[in-house]
């Protein structure tokens, strides 16, 4: 650990290893996690995700959650081991149980999406709900989504609301967004597009493109803040830089009607700022 930090000795990533190493084969679960790292890594040895996952299982197959969550990791990407979703399940599953938050919010994602033909409602909210308890942002939004949509429960928006103002209170700019729709909408709360804008302006400064262009528009329409058209491209541009969509594109083209070549270049050099600032 002294090695790989460089604390009172130089940094040294190869001796780590080697003295990680020696604890691995002596047993130590954790340092057989830190060395399937170094190896998933390239840090002090070779890159080599069999090794890695030798290792992981190795402390996995102990019960130690952040291995599991690992080797659960690579048989998800197919890194080491063929690729294997009902094994990587397994393994997520494992480090769920133990209270592994990042394990919890995975697998409620497998069981909300389908994705690996494990769709089941119930067991993403029950897993979703315990990675949330966590205060853990991502899961808190995902709870809004699956509440906003009814997705097997019943459609509650108040519910819906106070999750996704959890995750945007953590700086999440997907809830940011969704929280600026509610308040503009006047869904669950009163309608105040001063407050809409604000979540809006908060999570395109995160990088979120569809508040990016949403930003743009109550610019260019004078929607809970003065109107501006040369901000409101400028938004656009921003968004358009980094994901090309045509409707952005189709909308910054009737904008353009309205604006002098002057006011054009000034919103395009902005837009490039900041695209450069708050793009993805």
């Amino acid at each position: 650990y002294m090695y790989a930090r460089g604390y009172g000795v130089e940094k040294d990533l190869k001796s780590a290893f080697e003295w990680y190493r020696q604890a691995a084969d002596g047993g130590n679960i954790k340092a057989q996690l830190t060395v399937g790292l170094m190896h998933a890594r390239g840090e002090g040895t070779d890159r080599d995700d069999i090794q890695a996952v030798d290792w992981y299982r190795k402390a996995a197959e102990r019960n130690y959650a952040k291995a599991q969550y690992n080797l659960a990791y690579m048989y998800s990407r197919g890194k080491g081991v063929p690729k294997d979703y009902k094994q990587a399940a397994e393994w997520y599953k494992k480090a769920a149980e133990q209270g592994y938050t990042q394990a919890q919010y995975n697998l409620g994602l497998i069981y909300l999406s389908g994705k690996w033909g494990l769709q089941d409602y119930s067991e993403a909210l029950e897993w979703l709900l315990k990675a949330a308890a966590t205060e853990y942002h991502k899961a808190q939004y995902h709870l809004g989504k699956i509440y906003a949509a009814g997705l097997g429960v019943p459609v509650d928006h108040d519910e819906a609301l106070r999750w996704f103002r959890l995750a945007a209170q953590q700086g999440f700019a997907p809830a940011q967004y969704h929280l600026g729709r509610y308040f503009i909408e006047g869904i669950a709360v009163e309608k105040d597009r001063a407050v809409a804008y604000n979540w809006f302006h908060k999570a395109a400064k995160g990088g979120y493109i569809p508040a990016q262009y949403t930003l743009g528009v109550m610019y260019v329409k004078g929607i809970g803040i003065e109107k501006n058209i040369i901000k409101g491209y400028s938004w656009m541009y921003a968004a358009v830089s980094a994901s090309d969509r045509s409707y952005i594109k189709e909308a910054m083209k009737k904008v353009e009607l309205h604006m002098s070549p002057a006011d054009l270049k000034a919103a395009i050099g902005t837009g490039e700022r900041l695209s450069l600032k708050y793009g993805n």
